[in-house]
């Protein structure tokens, strides 16, 4: 739309996002729950270049507008699911999400819904930029080191405060990695803890699939939370942007679910979201030492520090409140006859649907 033009493609990416937040801040005024909508609206000023500046905001809304139909409009809110894995690739597994018991229609058609929307967009990509785009996302991380910001970074980033032995860079990956003594250990803790994220997600999977009574919405989008927060503090990489991803989600689970859980990781959030910018844009050339040749200064060290802190405790608290949400499903009702899920859906509480 922008024929190549540099400076026309800032300013319509710029005008799309706000047409993205926009919507949800529609969606979230109608709604009617004041704490979501200050939330949203928050949190937008508190990661402000981040939110018109990077495309993540696109799969982050549209996650959020899988959960907010995820009760109502099951098949719909698959799809979207399905556009949000091929705009960025860690939707993908969001998927086991929509996994329900092993006999109910309802997860076989979440399922198609949501492979139907990835084989259509495959088809239209490859038709129009040719095959090689559909498969480029997949080496993205392939080239990728321990990136300066990611949570496993933290300690060797205060060793680069005091000492020279290490160093931030920027990388063939074109962002920002930490060199030194002890990457190569970090990288393999982040791939040791990838790789239990995956087996969490396998595990309530084939729980739910095979011991799963009645599909509760509401366990469902506590679990996404959860898993979008592991697949980010487990990760060898950690930009900014990727609070795109955790907070429209927050703000659709504060209108529809409500609780003091909620209330605590969005006030969190916003914490997390004022930290990371003070380290990027604010001070990065003072964190990166790009321009003086030291290390990252005090202050920005500290700021780096008690965001992923934070975003530890977020996981945590989200990860105890989707244990108490699936245990709640599997054990609800015990002695009573299984319900049918299309019943169940509409009748789980706080999952925003109306009542039949």
């Amino acid at each position: 739309m922008t024929n190549g033009d540099e400076n026309l493609f800032i300013i319509g990416t710029a005008l799309f996002c706000l047409i993205l937040d926009g919507a949800l801040s529609l969606w979230l005024f109608r709604r009617g729950t004041a704490p979501a909508f200050a939330f949203w609206l928050v949190f937008g000023m508190a990661l402000a270049p981040m939110v018109v500046t990077r495309l993540d905001l696109i799969p982050g809304v549209l996650v959020a507008a899988a959960a907010i139909w995820l009760a109502t409009r099951p098949r719909l809110s698959a799809a979207i699911l399905g556009v949000a894995t091929m705009a960025k690739l860690w939707p993908l597994a969001l998927v086991t999400g929509l996994v329900g018991r092993w006999n109910s229609r309802g997860t076989w058609a979440r399922l198609l819904s949501w492979a139907g929307a990835i084989m259509a967009l495959t088809a239209l990509t490859t038709l129009t930029t040719g095959w090689w785009r559909v498969l480029s996302p997949f080496q993205y991380q392939h080239d990728r080191g321990l990136q300066s910001e990611s949570v496993l970074a933290t300690p060797l980033i205060w060793a680069a405060h005091f000492s020279d032995h290490w160093d931030i860079r920027l990388a063939a990956s074109k962002s920002f990695e930490v060199f030194g003594t002890g990457v190569v250990f970090a990288l393999g803790v982040s791939t040791v803890l990838s790789v239990l994220t995956a087996l969490f997600a396998l595990l309530v999977t084939v729980s739910r699939f095979f011991g799963s009574r009645a599909y509760s919405p509401a366990a469902t989008r506590a679990y996404w939370l959860s898993l979008a927060l592991l697949i980010v503090v487990t990760a060898k990489v950690f930009s900014p942007q990727y609070l795109l991803w955790i907070a429209p989600l927050v703000a659709v689970l504060l209108a529809l679910d409500g609780g003091r859980h909620l209330k605590i990781i969005s006030g969190l959030l916003l914490l997390a979201a004022l930290l990371s910018t003070v380290v990027f844009p604010l001070f990065f050339d003072d964190f990166t030492g790009e321009h003086t040749g030291l290390g990252p200064t005090l202050l920005t060290t500290v700021a780096l520090t008690l965001r992923n802190i934070i975003m530890i405790a977020i996981t945590v608290i989200s990860c105890d409140w989707t244990r108490r949400t699936l245990r709640a499903e599997f054990s609800a009702d015990r002695g009573a006859p299984r319900i049918p899920e299309e019943v169940g859906a509409s009748i789980s509480v706080g999952d925003g649907a109306p009542r039949r």
